[in-house]
């Protein structure tokens, strides 16, 4: 068993310049707050970019395996971008915020579906209802956060060329890629907020 002394060794080894947010979490471990929200919202988003270089034999390639298990588990549950964003809402300029709700300017017929798709892309975990094309409704939980998914199911090289007007993701509990259609999604939730389609 990786003690925590021997895994912040690691950590440092890996990447010298996560060594500053390394230190301000120790220091907020001890009592001592960190100073500015900004300061908080910036060592958490350098923490999960170091999370997920752990994660990436190509960056860590000395990483031992047991330390690149233990980050993926931390990794699972991380905050993403737009989770950030929504516990420092004063940190971030809302003129240049893409909030996510129902009145998103956007091209699609089902707004819905544009709601889907960016929470995808920030890597989060969602479910997702849609209609088959036999007409039944499906329930997905799937994600894009390649953290949460198995090494042997990552895209390799380019991959095909999606299909215009699909959405795809990786189904978490058939363990594997599905695609659905746009126009075809009737909610999305993610966590306790619920988006449907009226």
């Amino acid at each position: 068993m990786i003690s925590d002394d021997e895994l912040f060794a690691a950590m440092r080894r890996v990447n010298a310049k996560f060594k500053r947010t390394l230190e301000r979490l120790a220091q907020s471990e001890n009592g001592e707050p960190m100073t500015l929200p900004n300061e908080e919202v910036q060592s958490l988003q350098a923490v999960r970019r170091f999370l997920f270089d752990l994660l990436d034999p190509s960056v860590t390639p000395r990483v031992p395996k047991e330390i690149r298990q233990r980050a993926r588990r931390v990794c699972k549950h991380f905050p993403m971008d737009y989770s950030i964003q929504e516990r420092y809402p004063e940190v971030f300029n809302p003129k240049q915020e893409t909030p996510m709700t129902e009145t998103t300017n956007t091209t699609r017929k089902n707004y819905i579906a544009d709601i889907a798709e960016q929470y995808l892309k920030n890597g989060e975990t969602i479910t997702v209802t849609f209609t088959k094309k036999d007409g039944t409704e499906r329930v997905m939980l799937c994600t894009r956060n390649m953290a949460a998914i198995p090494e042997d199911k990552h895209p390799k090289g380019e991959g095909k060329t999606k299909a215009a007007h699909l959405i795809v993701a990786f189904d978490l509990e058939k363990g594997e890629w599905r695609s659905f259609g746009e126009e075809s999604v009737l909610s999305v939730q993610r966590g306790s907020m619920l988006h449907e389609s009226v």
